[in-house]
């Protein structure tokens, strides 16, 4: 999704978020874009940021750093394509249950 999609999109996304236990957010962000339908997701995703597994910010926007900053080490700035993917594939394999009741 982008911060132009329609907030049905964003309820959507919202709910799948719900359904795991763990997220990888990845963020191409331009310094000018403003957050738009986004806003709401983040929020969303912060209220329960120990779901939380990654956030990667590939390019400079203050104020997605200023949201997420306070996630410390989950928290990185990437622009390198390459070690983003190292990043995401990680993340995909890693043993934890990705979704709720999965494992148990």
């Amino acid at each position: 999704m982008d911060n132009q999609s329609d907030s049905s999109v964003v309820d959507i996304v919202s709910k799948l978020c719900d359904q795991v236990t763990s997220i990888f957010i990845f963020i191409q962000a331009e310094p000018t874009e403003p957050f738009g339908s986004t806003l709401k997701l983040f929020n969303n995703l912060l209220r329960t940021n120990q779901k939380i597994h990654t956030v990667v910010l590939s390019g400079d926007h203050e104020q997605v750093e200023k949201l997420f900053k306070h996630l410390q080490s989950r928290f990185r700035k990437e622009s390198n394509a390459e070690k983003i993917k190292v990043l995401i594939k990680e993340f995909a394999t890693s043993p934890q249950p990705l979704c709720e009741g999965e494992g148990d």
